[in-house]
């Protein structure tokens, strides 16, 4: 099975949102997935998983979201786009 671990897309591209004040805006994630599941702070989702920042869209069988680090695991026909 194929599997991508993304760690820390999301806080660098906040990173890249600094403004003059060198405050970090908020990042909108979006997720989608036939099954979603919410389980000791990870979104577990399944089927066409689709997340997407102002970053990048990413596309999966199956992911999880970890909230309290930011990072994604990815599996099965793993796609991403930058944008």
């Amino acid at each position: 099975m194929k599997s991508l671990f993304l760690t820390g897309v999301l806080l660098g591209s906040a990173a890249l949102a600094v403004g003059q004040n060198d405050q970090v805006e908020p990042q909108t994630i979006k997720m989608s997935a036939l099954q979603i599941r919410n389980a000791n702070g990870v979104r577990e989702l399944r089927g066409r998983v689709r997340i997407e920042t102002s970053s990048f869209v990413l596309t999966a069988d199956q992911a999880n979201f970890d909230f309290a680090t930011h990072d994604i695991s990815a599996h099965g026909n793993v796609h991403v786009k930058l944008k």
